[in-house]
Formats: structure tokens, C-alpha cells, sequence
């Protein structure tokens, strides 16, 4: 089933039901060894799974069947074994599934890992290209949701009443993102994203490198406090000098309480020894 079916689906259902009853997490880490990690949770209230089938005519556990017996999916599982589990998730009245895959060949991403995000409606492949990954998303665009109706507002329905997000994480900083939030080497894309590309293009390094946006940020953070506390302490600095600045005159080598008094005059002719 095509994107923009689901989308006008969870339109419908989130006009009926409450946030939080649907959950797609999905955490995609690349690394530069040409491996890559995901982490991806489906899971759907038992109430919202029967509004959203009859609502939108998809039925969820059938959905889930699908994704849980795809035998390319199992093959992999065999071919890695400890490195793909597929179990079923629950939390509270979310029930769904969670794929856990840990450090597999990059060519498996394509052939196999995602086939499960596009089983829940969209579909992502990803390329090494020298130095840099380069990550492509399918997604039905906003003219074809708008011919459903589906406006913005309807979107954001959607998006409050969902809990989602697909995150894709680098080890070299991100280049190039024609939707979600870049956040030096991750970018975190929202269902609205979704929604409103027709195609989504993701470039970052292939390769470790430094993010120094925060690393500046802090610094100059950092700068500008020591400057504000020096300043501040120079300030008081010179107000206790000021403080202990007195007129008398300074002391005279030897120091003696007899500074500043006048000593009589001895005369010649006067014995000076005093018996």
C-alpha cells in the first residue's frame, strides 16, 4: 500500500483517537566500516489498530504478519546470527513488534532492513559514494495528499496524535538534508517531512569527523564567561585598592614611630651625654 493510503488512514484515525497510540521509532546508524545499526519499533494500541481498519481499510495485524514471516528477512537472521532479532513489543496498550539489527554489511540495508520500514509505507536505500553516504527516501508528496483532502492542519492532527520520528546518524558531519532536522551529523525526520517531499535526499561523511559547531559554540560561551567574571573581578579589584589608599606619607627605611616629629636641636656647646 502506497504512502499517501497510510497517511490519509492515520489522517482519519488521528481525528478520532488520543496522542500517544501509535508509536514508529526508527534510529538508522551508519558506520564508516561500510556497516550500519537499526533500531525500529512499530506498535499500536489495540483500539486505534481497529478505528485505522475501519477507517482505512489496513489491517494492522496482517500488516505485522507480513513484516514478521518475509523470508528474506529470515534469511538474514540466519546469515547473522545474534545480529537481527525481530521480537514482539509491548508497552502498556502498545503492542507492535521491534527489529533490532546490529552492524551488518551496508548491501543489507538495501536488500533486507528495509523492507520492514517499507512495509509500514516507505521505502529507504542508501550508497557509499567515496568519502560521503548518500541515503534516499521514497515518500508520496503533498499534491497527491492534498487530492485527498489531507491539508496541513489534518498533518499536524497526525503528527500529534502519533508518536514518530526515523533518524539517520553518521560518522561524518551532514551535507546536504532536503527535509527534517539537521543536527551536526544526525537528521531526524518527522512524519510532516514525509508529507510534504516528494523525495528525500540525505548526504553526510562517510568517514569520523569532528563536529565543531558545538564545540565553538561552548567555547565562545566559555570565553565570554571568563571575560564577564575577569572583568567583574578587575572591577573589585580596584575598588579595595582604592579603599586602602591613605594620605601619610610613606614610611621611612627602618621604620620608626618617630615619622613626620620634629627632633630638637642639639647645640655644640651642650654635653649631650645626660648623667
Amino acid at each position: 500500500m502506497r504512502l499517501r493510503a497510510r497517511l490519509a488512514a492515520l489522517a482519519a484515525l488521528a481525528a478520532i483517537t488520543l496522542a500517544g497510540c501509535v508509536r514508529l521509532d526508527t534510529v538508522n546508524t551508519f558506520y564508516a566500516d561500510d556497516t550500519f545499526s537499526q533500531h525500529l519499533i512499530f506498535a499500536i494500541s489495540p483500539e486505534a489498530a481497529k478505528q485505522l481498519s475501519a477507517q482505512g481499510g489496513i489491517d494492522v495485524a496482517e500488516m505485522l504478519s507480513t513484516i514478521t514471516t518475509d523470508p528474506a528477512l529470515a534469511a538474514v537472521e540466519k546469515k547473522y546470527p545474534g545480529q537481527v532479532t525481530l521480537v514482539d513489543y509491548s508497552d502498556g496498550e502498545l503492542k507492535g513488534i521491534e527489529l533490532t539489527v546490529d552492524r551488518l554489511p551496508l548491501a543489507e540495508f538495501n536488500a533486507t532492513a528495509s523492507k520492514v520500514s517499507q512495509g509500514l509505507g516507505a521505502s529507504a536505500t542508501v550508497e557509499r559514494d567515496g568519502d560521503t553516504f548518500v541515503v534516499t527516501m521514497s515518500a508520496d508528496g503533498a499534491a497527491d495528499l492534498a487530492a485527498m483532502g489531507i491539508t496541513p492542519s489534518t498533518i499536524s492532527l497526525v503528527e500529534n496524535a502519533i508518536d514518530f520520528r526515523i533518524v539517520y546518524a553518521f560518522p561524518g558531519l551532514v551535507t546536504e538534508a532536503n527535509v527534517g532536522t539537521v543536527e551536526g551529523k544526525t537528521v531526524t525526520i518527522a512524519l510532516g517531512d514525509l508529507a510534504s517531499a516528494t523525495k528525500i535526499r540525505i548526504v553526510a561523511g562517510a568517514t569520523s569527523q569532528i563536529d565543531w559547531g558545538p564545540i565553538i559554540k561552548w567555547s565562545l560561551i566559555v570565553l565570554g564567561t571568563i571575560i564577564i567574571v575577569g572583568g567583574a573581578t578587575a572591577l573589585v579589584l580596584q575598588d579595595v585598592r582604592r579603599r586602602r589608599r591613605t594620605l601619610l606619607p610613606p614610611p621611612v627605611a627602618g621604620g620608626s614611630s618617630s615619622v613626620g616629629l620634629i627632633e630638637p636641636e642639639v647645640s655644640p656647646d651642650e654635653p649631650t651625654d645626660r648623667q
